[in-house]
């Protein structure tokens, strides 16, 4: 049997060659979510014990929900914004007009050919396998200067040490000043996943995976039609392609490669959406404003599903093997 300190001590060596790996990595995007990361758990140690246990305050602003997202919020939008929101990167004109008010506050993240989606290094997990809260940068690849949003969870702790990738769980879609955009939210599931994105409150699309034993399937709708569907072939395919019912593709969701050390070490997710444009991927037609976010909330729901590694190497409830992609 290992000797403690000799297991501590090797731990502590991993831990100090994945730290330098990850500084010797020029990605903008990984710095920008390790600070919000810890200005974001200062935050949270100074909330007042009244906010944190559900008694007091938040009572009186459960009854006026706006008031209650507002308190939520109002600390996130001071800590994570930015002085610069790149501009949409796709005209608003088509069928990425703004015809509601709700497009166009989701337009600045999503008017975009491709997002580039980059989930940070959990050192918790990594080092002691404590599962915790799944942290995004969103950067347009042609405006790389500034992120244009951000994905931050929310979600049960002891839910998290127990079911891990199928914990339930609600994560916000923020712009590049901390405004809350959209919401997705992920039930606790067994044997097929599914996530729904939330308008204030209403779903107004989601996701739903269909069981095979090695493919990866997904329906996605928009409201209660359907406008796109995903076959993957399963096992080392990582591009997951969303087609209509004519097999005319719509948008594509790769997991990009990041190099030995990522993959294998750190378990640091990065994935690129394709919505397509006239030359670097042609598409059979342009997805609307809210039809991209459903696509971006099925890269969330890919990433627990599928590249989660050390999610579900940890303390976790063992489960049937049905369901968990692998």
């Amino acid at each position: 049997m290992q000797h403690p300190k000799t297991f501590w001590k090797k731990k502590s060596l991993m831990c100090l060659f994945i730290s330098n790996l990850v500084k010797n990595q020029q990605t903008p995007s990984n710095q920008w979510l390790v600070q919000r990361w810890l200005a974001d758990k200062k935050r949270h140690l100074a909330r007042p014990k009244s906010l944190i246990s559900g008694r007091g305050p938040v009572n009186q602003a459960l009854a006026k929900p706006d008031e209650a997202l507002d308190l939520k919020h109002s600390k996130i939008k001071q800590e994570w914004s930015h002085e610069y929101q790149p501009p949409p990167g796709q005209p608003l004109t088509g069928s990425l007009a703004a015809t509601s008010p709700v497009e166009e506050i989701i337009a600045p993240v999503l008017a975009r050919p491709d997002l580039l989606i980059t989930r940070n290094v959990e050192w918790a997990n990594l080092a002691f396998g404590f599962e915790q809260q799944n942290r995004y940068v969103i950067i347009d690849p042609r405006q790389p200067q500034a992120p244009v949003g951000y994905i931050l969870e929310d979600s049960n702790i002891l839910l998290r040490q127990l079911m891990r990738t199928r914990r339930p769980f609600v994560a916000s879609i923020l712009d590049a000043n901390g405004t809350v955009v959209f919401q997705v939210r992920r039930p606790i599931w067994f044997i097929n996943s599914a996530i729904y994105v939330e308008i204030d409150g209403k779903v107004i699309g989601e996701c739903h995976r269909r069981w095979h034993l090695w493919r990866r399937n997904y329906d996605v709708y928009l409201g209660n039609k359907q406008f796109a569907a995903v076959e993957n072939p399963g096992f080392w395919h990582w591009t997951f392609t969303l087609k209509d019912r004519n097999q005319g593709r719509l948008a594509e969701i790769d997991r990009n490669w990041r190099g030995f050390g990522y993959e294998f070490l750190t378990d640091a997710g990065q994935y690129m959406i394709r919505f397509g444009d006239a030359e670097p991927l042609p598409v059979s037609r342009t997805l609307t404003l809210l039809e991209r976010a459903v696509a971006l909330a099925l890269a969330v729901s890919l990433d627990n599903d599928y590249f989660s590694r050390h999610s579900n190497a940890g303390w976790g409830l063992p489960l049937p093997f049905f369901g968990s992609g692998e």
